[in-house]
């Protein structure tokens, strides 16, 4: 990955040659004056797919090393869902996505609907905070330390607000990246139709009353129970 040597009348080192995307550096004029027998030598990059595996360092190709490393990727669990099964024409909607494994690494947090982009969120490692790259107008995305959970030190949570149009009814997820497999789906439906209908679904769930005006209540009280389009 790089070519680094040590010029040996001098406290420094300098490097001959490495690829792109991995930048290599060593020890400072004051951490080698500390400790003059050791040097210390590095490369920094960001992590791809082929980066994991087998490390070692040597002086060549040929000499033995001495130990090895092994390179493994972080595991991040990204979880997607609703504040209620059922959403309301122009009633304000929260879409939440749940990431476990969040502690000390960065990412980037994407929320889709039926495949579109609808935000970005950048999780930043070092303070554990999250900055918003992107989002579609009338989508109001929300993120920070407030939203981290008490029980889980290592869960953080991002936040996407709308008022529910039709064209958000369907499948939506969220990733680390648009190639990365979701961990699940959540379907949003809609509710449409006049207090005839409300009354039917209240009439399906002794728990509900599905009134069109109470229903964003009656969907924070009832999280989780199904309903029918």
């Amino acid at each position: 990955m790089a070519g680094l040597y040590q010029l040996a009348s001098r406290f420094y080192c300098d490097y001959e040659a490495y690829l792109i995307g991995y930048k290599p550096s060593c020890d400072s004029f004051e951490g080698r004056a500390s400790n003059p027998d050791s040097m210390k030598y590095m490369v920094k990059f960001q992590v791809k797919q082929e980066d994991l595996g087998v490390w070692w360092c040597a002086p060549d190709e040929k000499t033995k090393h001495t130990n090895t490393f092994t390179l493994k990727l972080h595991s991040l669990k990204f979880t997607i869902s609703g504040t209620c099964p059922i959403g309301v024409l122009r009633f304000e909607y929260t879409m939440v996505c749940t990431v476990d494994g969040a502690s000390g690494v960065g990412f980037d947090v994407l929320f889709y609907r039926r495949g579109l982009e609808m935000a970005k969120f950048s999780h930043v490692s070092y303070g554990s905070y999250c900055v918003v790259i992107f989002s579609r107008y009338e989508y109001t995305p929300s993120c920070g330390a407030a939203h981290r959970t008490d029980s889980k030190p290592d869960r953080v949570q991002y936040l996407l607000k709308f008022l529910v149009k039709k064209e958000d009814v369907g499948d939506w997820w969220c990733a680390q990246s648009q190639h990365k497999k979701p961990t699940n789906t959540f379907t949003l439906k809609l509710h449409i139709g006049g207090k005839a209908e409300a009354a039917s679904s209240a009439r399906r769930s002794s728990t509900c009353v599905a009134l069109t005006i109470l229903l964003p209540i009656a969907c924070q009280l009832i999280n989780g129970v199904a309903f029918k389009r």
